[in-house]
């Protein structure tokens, strides 16, 4: 299962912004730069949707009717640069939707970037592969710890327990020796990364998003929100857990794609959004 994981983490794509790079003038023209953001609330009680603008310019763009909009795969954002400017990919040239971030390494943007991990054949962790991901270091973890136990009781014990070594040759008691401790060392360091990330998943972050932090402009305020304390995308551990693994409890302990979205527009807490009204 582990081999199947890290064989889906390495081959599949982690997701792109490559589909949604460029937007489109009312005109039918091809845009570049990029577009304002309006903010509009939605009635539902739990969730809160941004709406998209394009930016008006002298070639006489307007504000994009619904049919381009869906024809451009235009996204809704929530999250500003520090200046309270869109965010916007001046190296792939395209807007970064919520959550995605640019990979220097694989010179791409990556639609919810966890990390660049060199382990995985120089992969990102993104929208596409996470579960994969999370799924490898669990059943890795635990291989290993089930490796330890195993090389503790069979070899380990006999070793220490025995009034005679029942090993005639020092090179197999210092394999035996190297074997446990390396059993162990693994095992912790993947408990302790899969558990670290396991938090992440219950709480909605990446790794990115754990270290930084994420800038919000919201409605009715020109000041910028530095969210650093606020995670807008934390809809409860339940909500937050199947919008990586799925609804369906049947396929979780697969690294089958069950991932809920598209990777471009992610419902916001309602709830965290009001305490950033009131910050605001």
């Amino acid at each position: 299962m582990s081999v199947w994981c890290y064989l889906i983490c390495v081959s599949r794509s982690p997701g792109t912004t490559a589909a949604h790079a460029t937007t489109i003038s009312s005109h039918g023209g091809i845009s570049n730069s990029p577009p304002s953001i309006r903010l509009s609330r939605r009635r539902n009680a739990d969730t809160v949707n941004t709406g998209f603008e394009d930016s008006d310019s002298s070639d006489g763009s307007t504000m994009l009717t619904d049919s381009q909009r869906r024809e451009s795969g235009l996204i809704s954002t929530i999250t500003v640069r520090d200046d309270g400017e869109p965010r916007y990919c001046h190296k792939c040239c395209a807007p970064k939707p919520d959550r995605a971030h640019h990979c220097s390494i694989c010179d791409v943007c990556v639609l919810r970037m966890d990390h660049h991990c060199p382990w995985l054949g120089s992969q990102c962790v993104g929208f596409r592969t996470h579960k994969a991901f999370v799924l490898f270091l669990v059943y890795t973890a635990m291989y290993t710890l089930l490796l330890f136990i195993l090389a503790f009781f069979y070899y380990g014990v006999p070793l220490f327990s025995a009034a005679e070594f029942p090993y005639e040759d020092a090179a197999e008691i210092i394999m035996v020796l190297l074997l446990i401790f390396l059993a162990f060392l693994f095992s912790l360091l993947l408990i302790g990364f899969s558990g670290f990330h396991i938090y992440l998943v219950a709480n909605n972050q990446t790794t990115l998003e754990h270290d930084g932090r994420n800038n919000y402009r919201v409605e009715g305020s020109n000041e910028i929100v530095w969210g650093s304390k606020i995670n807008l995308f934390d809809l409860g551990h339940r909500k937050n857990f199947e919008q990586i693994f799925g609804t369906s409890r049947k396929l979780w302990f697969f690294p089958i794609y069950t991932t809920i979205g598209d990777g471009i527009r992610y419902p916001i807490s309602f709830e965290h959004y009001n305490e950033l009204q009131n910050t605001a």
